[in-house]
C-alpha cells in the first residue's frame, strides 16, 4: 500500500514539474518583432521622418488629436503632396503617417513640418513606380507615448508620364498654379507651349483658367523618343489665379532625372513654397513665375534605358488635356 501511494506522489510530482516549465517557458518567449517597413517604402517617403516597422500604433482620447487636415485628394507617380493639420495641442511632438493595408509607417518630429504653434505641415513624395491606383494615408498626432484618433485622406493616382526626365508640381488650394520648365535651349514648357521640339511635354494641366478639376498637380515629362539635352534647366511656379481663395497655398516641385531626384546648382530639390494668405492672381505669360529650382545635366547622367511608365488604367480623360487658357 505504501509503494503505490509513493508511486501515486512521484507521478503527481512530476505532472507538476513538467507543467511549471511549461508555463516557464512559454512565459519567456517572446512575441515576433514585425520588422516589415517595405510596403509603405514603395508606395510614399515623407522627408525628415523615421521609418517605423509594423503598422500605425492605436490611438485614442488620450493623445493629441487632429482638429482639421487638408491635403490632396489626387497625386501623380513622382509627385508629391503637402498635407496640413491643425491642433489645439501645442504639446504634440510627433505626427505619425501611414499608409491603410501597407506596412511600415512614418514617425514625423513635428519641428520638421510645424509652421506655426498649430498648425503642422507634412510634404509627403510619391514614389515613381507606384502600382496602387488607389490609397488610403492615415495619419496621427503623438505626445510621449499618447497617440490621438487616426485620421484619414483618401488619394487616387492620376495618369501621368514619368520617364527619363519629370519635373512635378502640387498644390493644396483650388486655385491656378502653373509649373513652367526652361529648356537649355531656352525653350519654355508651361500651358502656352505644351510641348517642345525636344519632346517635353506638359500632360497635366490642372484647374487651367479655375475650371476646377480638383486635381491640384502639374507634370511636364520627357517619354520614350524625347531628347533631354545636356544643359542647365530652370523650374518656375506661378499663381496664375488665385480663383477666390483667400488662405495660404503650399506647393511642392520635383525634379528627378532616371528617377532620382535631381541635386539641384540653385535652390532647393524638391522645393516646398507657399504663396501668403491673401495673394494676388500673377496672370500668365511665358516669362512669368518665379524661379524655384535650377539643376544642370550632363551628357553622361542622360540614360536613353530608363522606361517611360504612363499608367493606363481607366481615368476621366478631361482632367489631364492640355490648357484652354
Amino acid at each position: 500500500m505504501k509503494s503505490r501511494i509513493k508511486v501515486l506522489m512521484f507521478a503527481t510530482f512530476a505532472i507538476t514539474i513538467s507543467l511549471a516549465l511549461t508555463f516557464s517557458l512559454s512565459g519567456c518567449k517572446k512575441d515576433p518583432v514585425n520588422t516589415d517597413t517595405g510596403g509603405i517604402a514603395k508606395i510614399i517617403t515623407v522627408p525628415g521622418a523615421t521609418l517605423k516597422a509594423g503598422t500605425v500604433p492605436v490611438g485614442g482620447d488620450q493623445g493629441p488629436d487632429i482638429e482639421g487636415m487638408s491635403g490632396n485628394s489626387y497625386v501623380l507617380p513622382g509627385g508629391s503632396n503637402a498635407i496640413t493639420i491643425n491642433t489645439n495641442d501645442e504639446s504634440v511632438e510627433h505626427v505619425l503617417i501611414g499608409v491603410e493595408g501597407q506596412s511600415g509607417y512614418y514617425q514625423l518630429p513635428v519641428t520638421a513640418g510645424k509652421s506655426t504653434e498649430l498648425t503642422i505641415i507634412v510634404y509627403i513624395y510619391i514614389e515613381q513606380d507606384i502600382t496602387l491606383e488607389n490609397f488610403t494615408i492615415i495619419l496621427a498626432l503623438m505626445q510621449g507615448s499618447n497617440i490621438g484618433i487616426h485620421h484619414t485622406l483618401p488619394v487616387s493616382l492620376v495618369v501621368a508620364g514619368t520617364g527619363k526626365l519629370q519635373v512635378s508640381l502640387s498644390w493644396d488650394k483650388e486655385s491656378d498654379v502653373d509649373l513652367y520648365l526652361v529648356e537649355p535651349n531656352g525653350t519654355t514648357i508651361y500651358y502656352g507651349n505644351s510641348q517642345s521640339t525636344n519632346g517635353g511635354e506638359l500632360d497635366v494641366d490642372s484647374n487651367a483658367g479655375c475650371s476646377i478639376d480638383g486635381i491640384k498637380n502639374e507634370n511636364i515629362t520627357y517619354g520614350d523618343d524625347a531628347i533631354v539635352e545636356a544643359g542647365q534647366y530652370i523650374v518656375r511656379v506661378n499663381l496664375w489665379s488665385v480663383c477666390s481663395i483667400t488662405e495660404q497655398i503650399n506647393y511642392t516641385a520635383i525634379a528627378r532625372l532616371n528617377g532620382s531626384i535631381i541635386t539641384p546648382s540653385w535652390g532647393s530639390n524638391p522645393k516646398n513654397g507657399f504663396y501668403p494668405a491673401g495673394s494676388q492672381s500673377q496672370g500668365g505669360g511665358e516669362e512669368a513665375g518665379i524661379e524655384i529650382i535650377k539643376f544642370n545635366i550632363t551628357s553622361a547622367k542622360i540614360n536613353d534605358a530608363q522606361t517611360y511608365a504612363r499608367f493606363t488604367y481607366p481615368v476621366d480623360k478631361s482632367k489631364v488635356m492640355p490648357s484652354t487658357k
